[in-house]
């Protein structure tokens, strides 16, 4: 899933800098089922971010492009800015841009 929105929301993103590309890696707890219990659903959902965002830093190392990552945001406030369900949670995000 990919969402543009319009405006300035880097504060809820913890970004104080000027990053041109925001990436923000959100597990869907609803594809698991009702299989586990939900904080168990919700180790899972972070454990399937983990290799995402491993190969987003990876590709930013090999391409000398400056990454910062993080998992502190206001996950209430993005989720209504990007219409997220409630099983549709932010676990990390990334601010990317090339060095100056």
């Amino acid at each position: 899933m990919t969402s543009i929105v319009k405006g300035d929301h880097l504060k809820l993103y913890g970004e104080r800098g000027m990053a041109p590309v925001m990436i923000l890696l959100v597990t869907d707890l609803s594809k698991f089922g009702e299989v586990g219990t939900p904080e168990l659903r919700k180790e899972w959902g972070a454990i399937d971010v983990g290799p995402v965002s491993q190969n987003i830093a990876i590709f930013c190392a090999g391409n000398n492009i400056g990454k910062k990552q993080r998992a502190g945001m206001d996950c209430e406030e993005i989720m209504k800015l990007l219409n997220l369900e409630a099983l549709q949670l932010p676990i990390l995000n990334y601010s990317v841009g090339y060095f100056k």
